[in-house]
């Protein structure tokens, strides 16, 4: 082999080298790049799914404490027109069956959540709001209290609806004489929670 073809070789060979280094080098860059682009977005979506997770999060949240102050402020309307009329009675010095009967219906009538009223003795006998007498005795929700509550019963054992029931204790002279039941339908309850806008998903989360 000549001279210049041994030197012909040697280049080719060399510039062989040399595209192969650089191939090597742009490679390795191109794969780290692929790799940090590749994580990048990887940390984009995760951090894009928290902050979307947050944000859902703090909407229901909100929403939830909307409707919850809704609900309390009914409830409280509620309450506060039976212990009203507990005061009112708690100042006669004695009420006729007619006098609780007519307690009854008149505070049915002046609230729109309520579908009944029963004002009962310590024994479970009274009156309800359609002038019907009634022993309630042997109800899940019948209770002889000194302080409000709230149940909830699959039966009111009058109307037999399925019914949220606050019952606030009335007293005569410092001496419990019974207590005003105020019965909330489950359907009724549910209308106080607006669901416009949500699936059935979003309402249960709700």
């Amino acid at each position: 082999m000549s001279f210049l073809g041994k030197k012909r070789q040697q280049k080719n060979s060399i510039q062989d080298d040399v595209r192969r280094t650089s191939m090597i080098q742009w490679g390795a860059a191109v794969g780290v790049l692929i790799f940090v682009i590749a994580v990048m977005v990887t940390n984009f979506t995760v951090i894009s799914h928290n902050e979307a997770y947050k944000s859902i999060k703090s909407e229901l949240i909100l929403q939830s404490d909307i409707y919850a102050r809704d609900i309390a402020h009914e409830l409280e309307r509620t309450y506060s027109a039976a212990n009203s009329v507990a005061g009112i009675m708690a100042d006669e010095e004695k009420c006729s069956n007619d006098d609780i009967a007519w307690y009854a219906e008149n505070l049915r009538n002046t609230q729109g959540t309520v579908y009944m009223v029963v004002i009962a003795d310590n024994e479970g006998n009274g009156y309800t709001s359609d002038s019907q007498r009634v022993n309630i005795s042997d109800m899940d929700y019948f209770v002889v209290s000194r302080t409000p509550g709230y149940y909830i019963t699959e039966d009111d054992g009058i109307l037999h609806n399925r019914a949220y029931v606050m019952t606030i204790p009335y007293y005569q002279e410092n001496i419990s004489e019974g207590t005003i039941y105020m019965f909330i339908s489950a359907e009724k309850m549910v209308e106080l929670v607006p669901t416009e806008g949500y699936d059935l998903r979003g309402s249960f989360a709700l």
